[in-house]
């Protein structure tokens, strides 16, 4: 079944006009209903995911601003030992430290573990702050019972 120009010109002028205003207000409705549940809704959709991710966010901007406040009360002498500075920082972030070894002068391994990520991160940048250490190489995996166990290749002044 085709139906050309022609055709629907000859189908529209036989209606009379009280139909054509009804099949034009049809279309229209139509058209409206198309472009609430195809675009406004979708949009509406999307809004509120974007306000969700917003609010998620937000919330792990104040968890790091949080774990920032806590790194900047942090205060290990600057002048400690390096055993020192590792073993009581990495007690005031609440990551716990069973073992570090110097690899040479400037490098350090260490291995240990912590209860969360913000713990972990925590000691590393207060660590960077403080007492000038980078990381070289960091490997991170979770364990059975939740925690993070870590192991770390620590630089002291810079890379």
């Amino acid at each position: 079944m085709t139906l050309d120009m022609h055709e629907a010109t000859h189908w529209w002028r036989a209606r009379t006009g009280r139909e054509r205003a009804l099949l034009s207000l049809l279309v229209i409705v139509v058209l409206g209903l198309a472009a609430l549940y195809g675009v406004a809704s979708p949009l509406k959709r999307a809004a509120e995911r974007s306000d969700m991710h917003r609010a998620r966010a937000g919330a792990l901007l104040s968890e790091v601003e949080a774990a920032g406040a806590v790194i900047g009360r942090m205060a290990v002498p600057n002048d400690a030992s390096l055993d020192d500075v590792l073993t009581l920082s990495a007690t005031e972030a609440g990551f716990t430290l069973e073992k570090h070894t110097e690899q040479g002068a400037r490098e350090t391994a260490v291995q240990g573990h912590a209860s969360d990520p913000a713990a972990l991160f925590a000691w590393i940048e207060m660590l960077r702050r403080n007492h000038g250490f980078t990381v070289a190489n960091l490997t991170v995996a979770r364990e059975q019972d939740g925690a993070l166990r870590a192991e770390a290749v620590l630089v002291r002044g810079g890379s």
